[in-house]
């Protein structure tokens, strides 16, 4: 058996994990659809890439 304060601790972790995870899958999801995914003149600050 874990603490409380650990258990705690390892939700909050997990919590993160998930959010960030959900993040990526996310910005990923938004350049597939700007069909970016691949391309290096997409990266940003690049003028050519601009819509």
């Amino acid at each position: 058996m874990i603490s409380p304060s650990m258990q705690d601790a390892l939700n909050g972790q997990i919590r993160a994990e998930i959010y960030s995870s959900r993040l990526y899958l996310s910005l990923a999801a938004d350049c597939y659809s700007l069909n970016r995914i691949g391309n290096p003149q997409s990266a940003i600050g690049d003028p050519s890439s601009a819509i």
